[in-house]
């Protein structure tokens, strides 16, 4: 069993996204990024 993250998107009038995914990947200042369930860096 895969292990999954719950991703909720919200804006100011409503809910559009609420589903458990395998990982989430996005653009940010430096780049893009990813993140995945079970992986993190202290």
């Amino acid at each position: 069993m895969s292990k999954k993250i719950n991703l909720k998107i919200i804006t100011h009038e409503n809910e559009v996204f609420n589903e458990d995914v395998d990982a989430v990947y996005s653009k940010g200042v430096d780049g893009e990024f990813g993140i995945c369930p079970g992986i993190f860096r202290s």
